[in-house]
């Protein structure tokens, strides 16, 4: 591992020494993107669904 950043160089050790660690830190985020990834493709106006009771 070549960089000449001495802090990027310790995040890719630590990244690699303990990747369940590293996920742990990310992964609240991941769930929020992928929520709002639905939320953003849900319709704004969803098509009412006839039931029984208002069917003819």
């Amino acid at each position: 591992m070549r960089t000449g950043n001495p802090g990027r160089l310790l995040a890719m050790r630590r990244l690699l020494a303990e990747p369940k660690a590293a996920w742990r830190n990310v992964s609240a985020l991941a769930i929020l993107g992928l929520v709002a990834a639905f939320g953003f493709a849900m319709p704004d106006n969803p098509v009412a669904i006839p039931t029984s009771s208002t069917a003819c």
